[in-house]
């Protein structure tokens, strides 16, 4: 399971401290769940050596396989012309989700997104759901 993770919103709130304790052990909980791999699609991969990300993300960081490509300009939905980029450079076939706090970033995809309330970061109720998910993508093979 190839999980694209976003930053903002996500593992902290958008207005909070970064990376909260509470969101990174959720985070944590349902990529071991599925023994993830995750591509980090944040913004913050422009901004950050992978080594430095991987650091900030604490014990999420274990699951950190890459960064996704850059975001094309002048896009529409733009993390779906990433993702899309992405399945296509790796070959990459098999299941795979975001969580991310803009879902209409992604277009057709956005049925793949988990989108957390940006206000708190991924909590519960966003366990939840990646459960759910990942059960479902599981079931249809």
């Amino acid at each position: 399971m190839v999980v694209f993770l976003d930053f903002d919103g996500v593992t902290h709130s958008v207005s909070g401290p970064t990376f909260d304790e509470a969101c990174l052990a959720g985070l944590d909980a349902v990529l071991a769940d599925c023994s993830a791999r995750v591509i980090i699609i944040s913004s913050w991969r422009d901004e950050l050596p992978l080594e430095r990300l991987i650091t900030r993300l604490r014990q999420v960081g274990r699951f950190v396989a890459g960064v996704a490509p850059e975001e094309p300009a002048f896009t529409k939905t733009p993390r779906e012309a990433v993702v899309k980029q992405w399945l296509s450079e790796t070959g990459y076939d098999g299941p795979w989700l975001a969580i991310d706090d803009n879902a209409s970033w992604y277009g057709e995809l956005a049925e793949r997104v988990v989108a957390p309330d940006p206000r708190t970061g991924f909590g519960s109720r966003d366990a939840q759901q990646f459960r759910e998910m990942v059960s479902r993508l599981s079931v249809d093979g």
